[in-house]
């Protein structure tokens, strides 16, 4: 799945962050919540880094850090989560209760 986000007036595509790509950051997702906000933010770029740079593979952290602000980076974070379906995006179907 992938999502289309704008960011600084430029088209980027997120797409789904893979088992083994979250195996890789748990330790950083463990700590979340545990410090600072910005920290957390900080250390959530690398899984937005991850989902973005699959289907843009000369974007480096350092030039998306550049783009994203703090006003925007829940924009960008959630359309991470949405392509890689631990987020319903707007409009889409719940699933249904079993």
């Amino acid at each position: 799945m992938e999502r289309i986000i704008n960011i600084s007036g430029v088209q980027f595509r997120a797409n789904a962050i893979t088992i083994g790509e979250l195996r890789k950051l748990q330790p950083v997702l463990e700590g979340l919540g545990n410090s600072d906000p910005f920290k957390s933010i900080l250390d959530l770029m690398r899984l937005v880094h991850a989902s973005l740079s699959k289907a843009h593979p000369d974007l480096t952290q350092e030039n998306l850090e550049s783009m994203i602000t703090v006003e925007n980076f829940n924009d960008v974070f959630n359309a991470v989560l949405e392509a890689s379906g631990l987020r319903k995006g707007v409009g889409e179907a719940q699933p249904a209760a079993v």
